[in-house]
């Protein structure tokens, strides 16, 4: 919309938005695209504050909403989240889907809606047992010795759907190291739910997601038994491995990074003495 506000022959002269929150939330973002629409000679016209960029008194009102909206914005992430930990403390499912899981309602037949029907309480975690059977596959073969890489190249070769759905369009979809890892540190496969371990932040600059883990004291965790799909035993095993693995590797790295500047041999860093 900006870029066809600078051209020469732009098809509008007047930009319209119901209310600013619509144009944006943030109010630096506000006053930035209110100077540049000026400049290039649209009118802006916010109908809900009957505020025309023609009026001498624009550029401060437009603040003041902006700051109001800006604070509604962060006002309403909180009650979301609230919303969202109040789910989770009462056994109700607070994210996205899940592999392994299919998402089932929990009906209150004490307040009905206006239809009469019971009203929907929140959406609890079902297992899934196509899916949950691949999953102790993956975390028995790996407990076993299978390596990641290995588990990857059996799933795919086998045309076992991965738990990612494809981005672009619907189709075969593919296992990769990255995935597999992330389902075998995955504590709710054990029935141990886990809420808020991360929170998502937009970049100042970039205006990319950014993710980052939140602390511990954040988390709001509780026990589904029902929602278990690996036995204590296998997960302890399927952990430990994932240490010692995870041990090797750091020692590894820093081997690497201390013999870097001298390889003196063909062979350094490729073979290892037994």
């Amino acid at each position: 919309l900006l870029t066809a506000s600078k051209e020469k022959q732009r098809p509008f002269d007047v930009l319209m938005v119901d209310e600013g929150s619509r144009l944006t939330r943030k109010l630096k973002d506000a006053l930035t695209i209110a100077d540049i629409l000026q400049f290039y000679g649209v009118r802006l016209v916010i109908v809900n504050r009957k505020l025309d960029s023609d009026d001498p008194n624009f550029h401060n009102l437009i603040t003041l909403i902006g700051m109001v909206d800006e604070q509604n914005s962060e006002l309403m992430r909180h009650r979301v989240r609230r919303g969202q930990v109040g789910r989770a403390r009462k056994g109700h499912k607070p994210g996205g889907r899940c592999y392994g899981y299919k998402s089932v309602s929990v009906m209150n037949v004490e307040h009905p809606e206006l239809t009469g029907r019971a009203a929907i309480d929140g959406y609890k975690w079902q297992v899934y047992e196509p899916q949950a059977a691949v999953l102790r596959r993956i975390f028995r073969l790996y407990a076993d010795g299978l390596s990641v890489s290995d588990i990857v190249t059996t799933l795919n070769r086998e045309g076992i759907p991965a738990a990612s759905p494809p981005r672009i369009a619907p189709g075969r979809t593919w296992w990769s190291a990255s995935l597999v890892k992330r389902i075998l540190k995955n504590e709710k496969y054990t029935g141990k739910l886990i809420y808020g371990k991360t929170s998502q932040y937009i970049h100042p600059e970039t205006g990319k997601t950014v993710t980052r883990k939140n602390d511990s004291s954040l988390w709001t965790t509780f026990d589904d038994p029902d929602a278990r799909i690996i036995p204590d035993e296998l997960w302890n095993r399927v952990q430990e491995r994932l240490n010692v693995v995870n041990e090797k590797m750091k020692r590894y790295r820093i081997a690497a990074l201390n013999r870097a500047g001298r390889r003196d041999y063909l062979f350094s860093g490729l073979l290892e003495c037994c």
